[in-house]
Order: C-alpha cells, then structure tokens, then sequence
C-alpha cells in the first residue's frame, strides 16, 4: 500500500472511521458525514487525515483507491452495512478489512465547526430575503421561503436543527 514516507504526527488523538461518521452524522446527515469525510481526506491542508496502521495514507493514494461508506450502505455482496467503513475501489495487498483505518480526531472536529455548504447557502439566502437582517424572523418562516428557494436550487431541504446552526440560534 502506497503511503507517505514520514511518520505521523504522533501528539494528535486518532479514531475509527465509524466513531468519525458517528461524530460528524448528527450535524451533517449520513450522506454529508461520507461526503464530507471523503472530501476531508483530499485536502491539501489535510484538516481530517487517514491513518492506516498508524501511517498517514497519502492523498493521491486515496484519490485513487479509497472512499468512506456510511452504515445503511451496501457492500459487494448486497449487504446492508451496519458501521462506517472503509471501501476499497480499487485492489489492495490484503483485504481491505485486515487494515486498521483511523482517523485524526482534531480533524474531525475541526470539520464540526466549519458550516456545511447547506448552511451557507441557507445563511446566504437569508441575506438575500432579509437585508436588514433575520434576527426577528421565526426559524419557521424562514424554513418556509429559504426552504422553497433551496427546492429550487436543487438543494435538499435539512432539518430544522440545520437551519438553527446556520443561523447561529443553535451550537453543533
């Protein structure tokens, strides 16, 4: 398995993929924890970085070989998967299962506390509605015409936890 020659960092906590997704889920949805996860492990800036058996895995290698699928996804075989897990898209030297994938912790949260693209465009719309500011507009008025307006971008309408993180009325 291809990996960067320097050893990791060794101050930083690290933790299972699965307790990552369980971690990043609540504020982001299944499908924005994988995606959000998958998204991490390709930055330059490495904010959430993998480890497999305590080596950083380089991102050019992950670009190529590796995704992160969420529980409620299927395997090869048509089963329904019961944790987050790593998926290999292309051959490895052993089975992708006999690795031990984590992840940097710090880098985990540190995706928590930056808004998902969602909570931009729900800020960003608000903006655009309420110029002079949102502050007295109910959370549920604004579920109502930002909520429309994402429909109409495409965009998935959240939960009502989701628009309150945005807004700042609630903390991750």
């Amino acid at each position: 398995m291809a990996r960067q020659k320097q050893a990791a960092p060794s101050g930083g906590k690290r933790i299972s993929v699965n307790e990552a997704f369980r971690k990043l889920r609540p504020a982001l949805g299944p499908h924005g924890a994988e995606n959000e996860m998958n998204a991490a492990m390709l930055r330059d800036d490495k904010p959430a970085r993998l480890f497999c058996d305590g080596e950083v895995v380089d991102p050019n290698f992950i670009r190529d070989h590796l995704l992160v699928k969420g529980p409620g996804s299927r395997d090869a075989a048509g089963r329904v998967r019961r944790s987050a897990e790593i998926v290999a898209t292309r051959a490895l030297e052993k089975p992708v299962e006999s690795y031990t994938w984590q992840m940097d912790a710090d880098g985990i949260e540190a995706l928590l506390r930056k808004p998902s693209r969602t909570q931009v465009a729900i800020r960003e719309i608000a903006a655009e509605k309420w110029p002079d500011g949102y502050e007295c507009i109910s959370t549920a008025q604004i579920i109502k015409i930002v909520g429309a307006e994402l429909k109409k971008r495409g965009i998935h309408v959240p939960h009502r936890s989701t628009f309150e993180r945005a807004l700042g009325r609630k903390k991750s």
